[in-house]
């Protein structure tokens, strides 16, 4: 309490003194100049108590919180990355799935390849359509629409089907 009692009084009669200097002084040119002295003077001398205040250092916390933020960043980015591409992919099986209605086609399962580089770019790279066994003598036609449409290399295969792999 004793400290603030002290700096009021210094900043009292710095403004005491440094009224009376600009009244003492006679008016010239260089009273413009004679002002900024007398505000930066005053201005010190609100400034002086804050010297003494020293700010916490934050090495070792700042690390640690660094390495939090830095894993919080990765782990938004990786997510951001996985929307990005299921929303990608919605996409793309939304307009395949409404073309092929137009085929006639409906109950197909749509497989999307999708590739997302360190850059964050994204590559779809191929498209897998299961379409129910009473469509195979469609699959030609939907297969020519999403590798000539569409530009995308694309695998038919039945519902229904054995697999190479016996499922």
């Amino acid at each position: 309490m004793e400290t603030i009692r002290q700096f009021a009084a210094m900043v009292c009669v710095a403004a005491v003194g440094c009224c009376a200097l600009r009244l003492l002084l006679p008016q010239s040119a260089l009273e413009p100049v004679l002002r900024v002295i007398l505000s930066a003077f005053f201005l010190l001398c609100l400034l002086l108590p804050l010297r003494g205040i020293s700010l916490p250092e934050f090495s070792a916390g700042s690390a640690l919180f660094e390495g939090e933020v830095a894993g919080g960043q990765q782990q938004l980015s990786e997510r951001l990355r996985e929307q990005v591409e299921q929303a990608a992919g919605d996409n793309l099986r939304t307009v395949i799935d409404e073309k092929l209605k137009k085929f006639g086609i409906s109950g197909t399962n749509i497989g999307i390849k999708i590739h997302t580089s360190t850059a964050g770019s994204i590559d779809i790279t191929g498209v897998e359509l299961m379409l129910p066994q009473e469509y195979a003598h469609l699959s030609e036609k939907a297969r020519a629409y999403v590798e000539d449409e569409l530009e995308l290399p694309c695998q038919i295969g039945l519902i229904g089907e054995d697999n190479e792999d016996g499922t």
